[in-house]
């Protein structure tokens, strides 16, 4: 049997194992010293998720990568299920009533949250070669081989000097390409959203003894909008016969400062045939076991003669003498768009800056009139006003 099928079996036992290395070798914390693990991670459709692990130990830890390991017995069946490398963003506390000390560990992508500094790559360069070599300057690996929108050209490093992190650039490639970052060990991967090989089925045979909520159904996704500025201005791409059929279901995406320029539009064809047709079913469980969820990882319900289909958005697993493993969607922030006041590209946006400018100039030019000769005033002015 697999760790997932021994995980979901009544009367299985859980041995948790918490270790580091030291000197390279292996230190393992007493069985008596473990209290209480939990993995868990809060992702979203877009951008990059960090993964992280609360633990309670009655030794500190300091300053090192932790791991844990799960052994899961069901009979003569034995597997085991390995959660890290996990570092420290900051020191454990202590617990006075329960004599504990307070683990906040999080994944390698902690490690991206300093200060943004210019990586040392040519300009203009491609969207996807800059991706390359940010991943090289944050000494990661990823198999990602090219980026829906890969092949558009950076002409600067926009990230310099507007109090960025490394993790905001990665956010920000993450939206411009539709996809979820997020890190195994030390390898950046992309979610597989909707990986029929990878879908999880969920019945009632799992859910017994379990209560589960179903919410309201989200999408298909049908129109992705662009907005920058606190939504002052946007630009948009719809499916316009989705639209028709579903009403307009946005996926709206703000202040990416990738997409800040005036070829936004460059950005949406791929991202909307990335996006359109997404949809799923917001709910919440809690499984006496299944054996963890990746980010985005499908997953599909049938009970009570009926069926629904979701990702998985959020997984908390609580390790003690047993193991216990809550999963939900949380509902998606809606939004509002006036689409009347945006288009589907930057043009008009563009024509507003040269009217703004020439306007701009013409006043100038009214100041400096007024000054060598005020008798000329009121002519200047009707010129303008016209």
């Amino acid at each position: 049997m697999t760790y997932e099928e021994i995980i979901r079996q009544v009367g299985k036992q859980i041995e948790p194992k918490v270790y580091y290395y030291l000197n390279n070798n292996k230190i393992e914390i007493d069985r008596d010293d473990f209290k209480l693990a939990k993995p868990k991670f809060n992702a979203k459709l877009l951008g990059t998720v960090m993964q992280g692990l609360e633990l309670e130990l009655r030794v500190p830890l300091f300053n090192t990568a932790i791991y844990l390991e799960i052994t899961a017995i069901f009979g003569g069946w034995i597997a085991t299920k390995t959660y890290g490398p996990y570092y420290f963003k900051e020191i454990p506390t202590y617990n006075a009533d329960t004599k504990t000390y307070t683990h906040n560990l999080y994944d390698q992508l902690v490690k991206t949250m300093v200060d943004y500094e210019p990586i040392k790559i040519d300009y203009p360069c491609t969207i996807y070669n800059y991706f390359k070599k940010l991943v090289e300057t944050l000494e990661l690996t990823t198999n990602v081989s090219s980026l829906i929108n890969g092949n558009l050209t950076m002409q600067s490093d926009i990230y310099t000097g507007i109090d960025f992190t490394y993790r905001d650039a990665l956010e920000d490639i993450a939206q411009a390409n539709g996809v979820l970052f997020y890190i195994e060990g030390k390898d950046l991967k992309i979610a597989e959203l909707g990986n029929e090989n990878n879908k999880a089925m969920i019945d009632d045979d799992i859910l017994r003894n379990c209560n589960i909520d179903f919410g309201k159904h989200f999408g298909p996704i049908n129109t992705i909008v662009l907005s920058r500025s606190a939504d002052s201005d946007s630009i948009f791409l719809d499916d316009s016969q989705s639209v028709l059929q579903y009403g307009r279901k946005e996926l709206k995406i703000s202040d990416n400062q990738l997409m800040n320029d005036n070829n936004r539009s460059d950005f949406l064809p791929a991202l909307l045939n990335r996006l359109k047709g997404i949809e799923y079913d917001i709910f919440d469980t809690e499984l006496v076991g299944f054996g963890g969820f990746e980010p985005l990882q499908k997953v599909e319900f049938e009970t009570g003669n009926n069926n629904y289909s979701s990702y998985v958005f959020n997984n908390e697993i609580e390790i003690t003498q047993g193991y216990k493993e809550v999963i939900y969607t949380d509902p998606p922030q809606e939004t509002t768009t006036d689409y009347k006041a945006s288009d589907k590209t930057d043009k008009r946006v563009n024509q507003l800056y040269i009217i703004a400018n020439k306007q701009d100039k013409r006043i100038t030019a009214l100041a400096s009139e007024v000054t060598e000769n005020k008798e000329k005033t009121n002519i200047l002015e009707m010129t303008v006003d016209q």
